[in-house]
């Protein structure tokens, strides 16, 4: 990976710098990212001690391994940044991990052949504004395994790729319509009670305040 200086004025550029951690899968990698980065560049460089309060994590790896995603798993969960987010710049990586590393927070992933430290400031300063860039093939896979998800684990289930039943969304969808519970019970064949249940499971599950909030949820999600 080339090491050309960062364009003046990258796009992204923030008032507070990013805090940066660099998972360097061999000692070359890591020595080049910890020395690009210690110099004037746009993020704060972590010592590795303190990955667990970064905001980005760069991964820079040519496999991704399970050994890689284990790790990587591991940080977000113990992580004080629960928004936390990685940029891979590897070789290249079959889709079961590709899905499994979005899974954990992975935003960016970078062909490790031709990307330069520039190109990785840059995706490290988008992933920091929650922006995502990852390639049409990455894109493709996930749209692929979300689609199994739904059609062989939720649907038969009646459940939505939100949560919500379908039946949950049958009812906060009359809500918003304006119907009361007596009308809704009646529209969907079930009883008041069932009605009033459904919607009290619903702002419990998901610490709604109110109707009004869960219908509001549920637009916001395009449920609606």
């Amino acid at each position: 990976m080339d090491t050309d200086p960062a364009p003046a004025g990258t796009a992204g550029t923030r008032n507070v710098r990013p805090r940066l951690a660099v998972i360097g899968c061999d000692t070359l990698s890591a020595e080049g990212a910890d020395a690009y980065f210690r110099s004037s560049r746009p993020v704060v460089l972590l010592d590795p001690d303190h990955a667990g309060e970064a905001d980005v994590v760069l991964v820079l790896t040519r496999r991704v391994t399970d050994e890689l995603l284990i790790r990587m798993e591991e940080l977000r969960r113990t992580a004080a940044n629960p928004a936390m987010r990685f940029v891979m710049v590897a070789d290249a990586v079959d889709e079961p991990r590709l899905v499994r590393a979005v899974g954990c927070g992975l935003v960016a992933l970078l062909p490790r052949a031709s990307t330069t430290f520039s190109r990785v400031t840059e995706a490290v300063l988008r992933s920091a504004q929650g922006k995502a860039d990852l390639p049409d093939t990455a894109v493709r896979a996930l749209v692929e395994e979300i689609g199994s998800i739904q059609q062989n684990v939720l649907a038969p289930r009646n459940l939505t790729p939100s949560g919500l039943s379908t039946r949950e969304v049958d009812i906060l969808r009359l809500l918003a319509e304006g119907f009361d519970l007596a009308e809704i019970a009646a529209k969907l064949h079930y009883s008041e009670r069932t009605i009033k249940s459904t919607i009290h499971g619903v702002l419990t599950r998901l610490s709604l305040r109110n109707r009004v909030h869960a219908v509001a949820y549920a637009f916001r999600r395009g449920l609606l």
